[in-house]
């Protein structure tokens, strides 16, 4: 007793147990979180998680000295050593690290706890220099250390807490030796049960024990005894599993429900969980004081049940099971824990929550979860262990001065951080940048795309770690991506995905960077001749980057590895402009990288001119404006001009924008205008032989401000404003606020509308403002709001009404009414409107807080729901999408099998083809492989995968869930078109048309649409072998198809390389003239 009373508070053994008991807390408590929000009804995934968090705090002693040295210490902290505490009436605060006083200078003024300070005392100061001290672990720069020098304080020795922390370990052990001897005696009542048992007569019960062993999979069960020792069925035996039931019991229940018993607990002896429970009760002797591992141990019991009523579930109905158990329950009492075993009744979980979880319609029926899904689970659970583990507790500092007589009692020393950094603008974009092998990369460039309006966008270099922080104006409503580049351009990176970022992006965003790929651009004339000085871009919508041409016509672009290229734009003043489509099918969903050299012809351009005026007629210099959308006869579809930097031409100080860049066969297109100071009433659309002086007006921005303040009335900071007006934009926000520290926010937005001002927060909300009427020159303020707790509005969308099914990821749009518009305004709509806009999440749940008002909640056209709020805490809508009766869905999975095993194809091309003729699709699949899509029998999928190189067909499955399309290397067909002269036809439509049943009536056909190339070549990849089909080239008149074609058929019996005959269209003629051509198996059609 003398050594355990010798225990301190700094001893390893007892720093050992506090960082121990840390990391439990933290294991269990993130574990809880996880389980009871995303795996709420998933058994199986939350019987993994809690076991994880099992093992992981039975292993916590050792995980500290492990990552010692390996994991950068998160904090330190200094334990108060309580043997040496002093009694002071004065005492000086030192800051370690800071400016030290000198000998005879002023120390600064004492920092005493109320605690540690006599009532009514008045510190005084204190000339003395302050003692000299070391703590372990406190000598980093800027960690915040507090010393406190009593300076005549008289020491008192107090050994209380010695002996109160040798009392608590000596507590501890004996339960710890209670607990050890608890599993003993189960261990003994394992051996006198097995003694006692005999073996069930597997003759009389052979129906039943074969119903159980389909139900399980497998071939033999584990032995099944009875013995009247048994208090309830359960399963025991580590190194033997094997299943006791009590005496009598298979005599007087049904076959079904000896069945259920059974597959119950075979299901618990073969995923051998009798050492699960050696396990759980281990950690329940090691850590009894501790209530969550309690807690943990109830969780993990309680999910490992119900994955063994799910094996029940999948040969028996719920109801029928559930009657099965309340009969057990009635003949056997449910009992709190068995030592002997795992038991079909555990008193712990009542019957009436176990048979609501059964019926519940929603409950995940899974009884294992996949690879990906447990590695997921055990690294969240071990992050947080590490980061727990690494708050490192340290022992009291001693005074190292010698004859230092006054001791010096530190408190906690924490590890420095920065100060966070003051925010401006209106909303941000957070995030990292990191190189191809996952290393922060500093002083790196992010950037929105170059054809982005960047005005009061600052920041986005870079820091040491490879974060960034980019801050954005309320002007800006959505990003369509970012761009990363190191100085140069060598190395360029973009964000994933196609969604674009918005002020309601929350996760940080990761951006890798990767060396770009050269791309040459050749530009000429209607005769061939080089085109110098002509701009060139390669255009996507979240990435664009641009060249010249030198005197030879050429351009070279760097073009980012990552980029999902649509368009190669070429053009300039009074030559033309030209695109090249980086696709083949009229409705592109895949975008294949781009060739290493392509060529552009200007052919001429028509004169046109836009002047911006004010609304007092005189002109605007500096504003900005591009084509939207281009369409040439040529082309497959039209290209999105506005997203190309080159498109945009600024006004001269007369107000001019000259476009004389586009060919006669373009016709007319609108345009978008850009001002800093203005916002364009009415875009200007020019049109095809109309005016070539075009004139846009702008209306100056007007001014709308207020103050937002909480419900005592202070000022309420860093709160977003809204504002729509008369028409809502796809967006949900026309100009976006930010409160300042006091309270006020300031929007400017386009004269001549009817707006709605609202309040939008995760936490508060307030009734919108409506009815404000806007004129140019005439601003108005005093739009004030009082916060309110408003309503939490949230549900969940479902496929249909089954609840079981969510709609994830579905976008949601939450519309707010508000009264009628004033006569002028009523343009396509009647009433006001503001748009909130979010999406479900996996459990297809979503979330808005917002004030009382009028709103229609929807989802595309699928659904619609119209209610009102008021001043509820809570409104729960739920949205079931609108199926027809017997519709169904099922999933499709996209692999590519290798010897190393199955690789999920992401974004791969699924189509739909009808039996005789038609298709839907294709639709690109997640970057997982998947996509969910309606069932309908009798239909083939088409799959094409990595650009074509990969393909795979099989049929819609009758009534399986999931599908998997297992695609293999693919053909590609490729051929020219020649006119009778033999010369190449550059820029012909061609059709490929395969087909991939023997009878063509009844066939499933794919069609699809190829451009031919400067050299009059087309391509198409992604014949899957075995496959018939034809090509054909339409014939043309004057720039425009006659309805003859010339066809050529073609058979696919390996994955290689098909060239067909040349495709012989006649250079011009009258619309039906026949071609004649020698090549077998060409022919004409009409």
């Amino acid at each position: 007793m003398n050594l355990l009373g010798r225990i301190d508070p700094g001893d390893p053994v007892v720093r050992t147990a506090l960082a121990t008991l840390l990391q439990a807390t933290a294991v269990i408590l993130v574990a809880a979180l996880v389980a009871g929000t995303a795996l709420r009804r998933r058994a199986a995934a939350r019987h993994n998680l809690w076991l994880v968090a099992l093992v992981w705090i039975l292993l916590s002693p050792a995980v500290a000295p492990l990552i010692d040295g390996v994991v950068p210490t998160l904090a330190v902290v200094i334990l108060p050593d309580p043997s040496q505490r002093t009694i002071a009436t004065a005492n000086t605060a030192v800051a370690i690290g800071g400016p030290k006083p000198g000998r005879g200078a002023p120390a600064a003024k004492p920092a005493l706890a109320p605690s540690d300070s006599p009532a009514g005392a008045d510190p005084a100061e204190s000339t003395q220099e302050p003692t000299k001290a070391t703590a372990e672990g406190a000598t980093s720069p800027g960690a915040d250390l507090v010393l406190s020098a009593p300076g005549g304080a008289e020491p008192v020795a107090n050994r209380r807490s010695n002996n109160v922390v040798g009392g608590l370990f000596v507590l501890w052990a004996a339960g710890l030796l209670i607990r050890l001897g608890r599993i003993v005696a189960g261990a003994c009542q394992v051996s006198a049960l097995t003694r006692s048992a005999r073996e069930l007569d597997p003759a009389r019960y052979h129906a039943t024990l074969a119903s159980a062993r389909e139900a399980l999979g497998v071939v033999t069960l584990p032995p099944i005894l009875t013995s009247a020792r048994a208090v309830g069925p359960v399963a025991l035996g580590l190194l033997r599993p094997r299943i006791v039931l009590p005496e009598g019991l298979a005599e007087s229940v049904t076959a079904a429900v000896l069945r259920d018993v059974l597959v119950h607990e075979g299901a618990h002896a073969l995923r051998r969980d009798p050492w699960v429970g050696l396990l759980q009760r281990l950690a329940a002797a090691l850590f009894w004081p501790h209530p969550l591992v309690h807690y943990l141990n109830g969780q993990l019991t309680r999910a490992r049940e119900e994955v063994c009523d799910n094996h029940v579930l999948r040969c028996d109905d719920a109801c029928s099971y559930a009657r099965a158990l309340l009969a057990l329950t009635e003949r056997y009492h449910p009992f709190r824990e068995s030592r002997a075993g795992l038991g079909l009744l555990w008193g712990r979980w009542t019957l009436a929550d176990r048979v609501a979880g059964l019926l519940d319609p929603g409950r995940v029926q899974v009884t294992r979860t996949t690879v990906g899904a447990r590695i997921a689970l055990a690294a969240a659970l071990a992050a947080t262990g590490v980061a727990a583990a690494s708050i490192r507790f340290a022992p009291p500092a001693r005074a190292v001065e010698p004859g230092a007589s006054n001791p010096v009692a530190v408190t906690v020393a924490v590890a420095a951080t920065a100060p966070a950094r003051p925010r401006a603008g209106v909303w941000w974009l957070e995030g990292v940048v990191v190189d191809e092998q996952g290393q922060p990369v500093a002083g790196a460039i992010v950037r929105p795309p170059a054809a982005a309006d960047r005005t009061g966008v600052s920041g986005g270099t870079t820091a040491d770690d490879g974060t960034f922080t980019l801050t954005l104006s309320g002007r800006h409503r959505n990003l369509y991506g970012l761009v990363a580049e190191t100085k140069g351009g060598e190395r360029v990176g973009l964000t994933p995905g196609d969604a674009p970022l918005t002020y309601l992006t929350r996760n940080p965003i990761r951006i890798v960077l990767k060396p770009t790929r050269p791309l040459t651009v050749r530009v000429k004339d209607r005769d061939g001749a080089p085109i110098a000085g002509a701009a060139v871009e390669a255009v996507e919508y979240g990435y664009q980057t641009q060249g010249e041409t030198g005197p030879d016509g050429t351009a070279m672009l760097r073009v980012a590895a990552d980029a999902r290229i649509r368009w190669v734009i070429g053009q300039k003043t009074g030559d033309g402009f030209d695109y090249f489509e980086n696709y083949q099918p009229t409705r592109p969903s895949e975008y294949p990288p781009l060739p290493p050299e392509l060529s552009l012809t200007l052919d001429g351009a028509l004169p046109l001119r836009i002047k911006a005026v004010d609304s007092e007629g005189r002109p605007l210099a500096g504003v900005k404006m591009s084509p939207s959308l281009i369409q040439r006869t040529a082309k497959v579809a039209p290209v999105t001009a506005a997203f190309a930097a080159t498109s945009w031409v600024t006004t001269d100080a007369s107000g001019v924008a000259v476009f004389d860049r586009f060919p006669k066969d373009v016709g007319g297109c609108g345009f978008d205008v850009r001002s800093e100071a203005h916002l364009c009433l009415r875009s200007p659309t020019s049109e095809r032989d109309g005016p070539t002086d075009l004139t846009v007006r702008l209306l100056r921005r007007t001014r709308l401000s207020g103050t937002v303040r909480f419900p005592d009335g202070r000022p309420a900071p860093n709160i977003h404003v809204r504002v729509e007006g008369t028409l809502p934009h796809t967006s949900g926000a026309d100009s976006l606020a930010r409160t300042g520290d006091d309270g006020t926010y300031a929007l400017e937005v386009r004269p001549e509308s009817v707006y709605i001002v609202a309040v939008e927060d995760e936490t508060w909300a307030a009734r919108s403002r409506t009815g404000i009427i806007v004129r140019e020159d005439q601003p108005q303020a005093g739009l004030d709001f009082t916060l309110g707790r408003g309503t939490l509005l949230q549900g969940q969308v479902t496929e249909g009404a089954d609840p079981s099914k969510p709609a994830a990821g579905a976008n949601l749009a939450l519309v707010e009414e508000g009264p009628l518009l004033p006569k002028g305004f009523r343009l396509g709509v009647r009433n006001e409107r503001l748009t909130r806009l979010t999406a479900a999440d996996p459990q297809g749940r979503y979330r808005f807080r917002v004030g009382p008002g009028q709103y229609t909640l929807r989802v595309g056209a699928a659904a619609s729901l119209k209610f009102e709020v008021k001043d509820e805490p809570e409104v729960v809508r739920n949205l079931p999408l609108k199926t027809s009766p017997n519709r169904t869905y099922f999933t499709v999975v996209v692999v590519e099998k290798s010897p190393e095993g199955d690789r999920t194809v992401p974004r791969a091309a699924v189509a739909r083809l009808v039996e005789g003729g038609g298709r839907i699709g294709p639709t690109p699949a997640d970057d997982q492989g998947r996509i969910r899509l309606v069932r309908q029998p009798g239909n083939l999928l088409y799959v094409r995968g990595d650009g074509g190189r990969l393909s795979g067909l099989t049929p819609v499955p009758e009534t399986a869930e999931t599908v998997t399309v297992a695609v293999a290397p693919a053909a590609r067909i490729s051929g020219r078109v020649v006119d009778t002269d033999g010369k190449p036809q550059a820029r012909k439509r061609v059709v490929v048309l395969l087909n991939f049943d023997s009878d063509f009536a009844r066939s499933h056909r794919y069609e699809e649409v190829a451009r031919t190339d400067e050299q009059g070549r087309f391509s198409y990849q992604g014949v899957p072998a075995g496959t018939r089909g034809e090509v054909s080239a339409f014939h043309e008149k004057d720039g425009r198809t006659t309805g003859a074609r010339t066809v050529v058929p073609f058979r696919v019996d390996e994955p290689d390389q098909v060239e067909v005959p040349d495709l012989v269209v006649p250079p011009s003629g009258p619309a039906n003239e026949p071609v004649r051509v020698g090549s077998v198996g060409v022919k004409v059609t009409e």
